[in-house]
């Protein structure tokens, strides 16, 4: 190089170790045609959370990133909370990763209790571990229905572990997809959420999304932008029901099966208002109303940002 050399010294920050067994990365453009997907599966994810909490949920993508598993799992704390599912009929394993303060919280608030009293240690007890494992089944059965515009996928065994060393979800070396989710219960602070999807399984997803989009611009002559308008028209999940009450641990334990509830916290009849949920994030309240025999909502008010 015109007769002029290089010194590298040991501990040059612009050397790095190079592995030959490192599988190639998806382009990151091609990964970013993904994200609308990827946002209708938070909004899924948060609908299940909150039904499986009876709490508004709020789950939205943050970003993605791609590394291997030996990269990600020496950043993993340990003990932690883990669960691994092979998703059918593609390779490798979904690994989904639950820090244990949110973990925590979730036992909390599924157990009756505000999320803000959950105790402050590094591991979970075993009873803990089976509350977490049944609200996590429920989070991730909601991911296979995100894609099955174009790609129809299946939920396998799931399985839970503490610690990243008793999973390998790819072949040594693979690179996999990071999705950075950030959930959040109530109005309590969001907590961020890993799921991991290795590249033999998120490239037959991205090229099965690249072919309906090539077909949508074949077939209808619209440019690929339109398909992110038809998935945004996917039907999402609408519930109503009344705002949280106070309930103390003494009342908790006096209910039998065919007690009333008491309301004596809401406004008088017919002035009660409802809370209305869609994909489990806070759209508007309204009002009880009747139809002949069949209760209904009637929307009242409508959250700023919604439309």
């Amino acid at each position: 190089m015109s007769g002029s050399s290089v010194l590298i010294e040991r501990g040059d920050q612009r050397v790095h170790k190079f592995n030959f067994e490192r599988h190639e990365a998806i382009d990151r453009v091609r990964v970013r045609r993904l994200h609308p997907v990827l946002e209708t599966m938070a909004h899924r994810v948060a609908s299940a959370l909150g039904s499986a909490l009876r709490q508004p949920a709020h789950v939205s993508l943050t970003g993605t990133d791609q590394v291997t598993w030996e990269e990600l799992a020496a950043e993993l704390p340990d003990p932690t909370f883990l669960a691994t599912a092979t998703v059918l009929p593609l390779e490798g394993r979904f690994v989904l990763h639950l820090p244990v303060p949110l973990s925590l919280q979730l036992v909390d608030v599924y157990l009756g209790g505000d999320g803000r009293s959950s105790p402050d240690r590094p591991k979970l007890t075993d009873i803990e571990t089976r509350l977490v494992s049944d609200i996590v089944d429920e989070l991730l059965a909601a991911v296979p229905p995100a894609f099955n515009a174009f790609i129809e996928l299946r939920m396998g065994a799931v399985q839970k572990v503490s610690s990243p060393m008793f999973i390998q979800p790819s072949r040594p070396g693979e690179m996999c997809l990071r999705i950075e989710l950030a959930v959040a219960i109530g109005d309590h602070e969001p907590h961020a959420v890993h799921l991991t999807v290795p590249l033999t399984a998120a490239t037959p997803i991205l090229e099965a999304f690249e072919r309906l989009q090539r077909a949508d611009a074949g077939a209808t002559g619209v440019p690929p932008p339109q398909v992110h308008e038809r998935l945004m028209a996917v039907p999402v999940e609408l519930t109503v029901g009344y705002p949280p009450i106070g309930l103390s641990p003494t009342e908790l334990i006096e209910l039998r099966p065919g007690d009333v509830i008491p309301l004596h916290q809401l406004a008088r009849e017919g002035e009660t208002m409802l809370e209305v949920v869609v994909g489990g994030v806070p759209f508007g309240r309204g009002t009880l109303v009747e139809r002949g025999k069949t209760l209904a909502c009637r929307l009242a008010s409508r959250k700023e940002g919604t439309r």
